[in-house]
């Protein structure tokens, strides 16, 4: 299961860096914080999937693009560097676990 959700979110960032690419150098300027921020998210989501437990694989496996959820989560944060961003990764599959366990 590790290696599906692996795979979903390289599709994702894949996705999503060719788009960036299809647009214009003012929009690709003006979107240079969500390009940073869904980088860092990412990396360290990646790093995570490793220790996740099955049940929690499985519904992030089922979520759609699951990245751009991660992004606009984070933009409800005051917060603002990658620290933050590994806290609130951590954040988020806590929440997932709690739902599913419960």
């Amino acid at each position: 299961m590790k290696e599906l959700l692996y795979q979903k979110i390289e599709e994702e960032y894949e996705q999503y860096k060719n788009d960036i690419l299809d647009c214009n150098k003012e929009e690709i300027y003006k979107k240079c914080y969500e390009i940073n921020t869904i980088v860092n998210l990412y990396e360290i989501f990646i790093e995570k999937i490793e220790r996740l437990p099955e049940c929690i694989l499985a519904v992030f496996l089922n979520k759609e693009n699951l990245l751009l959820e991660l992004y606009d989560l984070w933009l409800k944060k005051d917060d603002s560097n990658y620290q933050e961003i590994e806290i609130h990764i951590e954040e988020i599959v806590k929440q997932i676990t709690e739902k599913t366990v419960l």
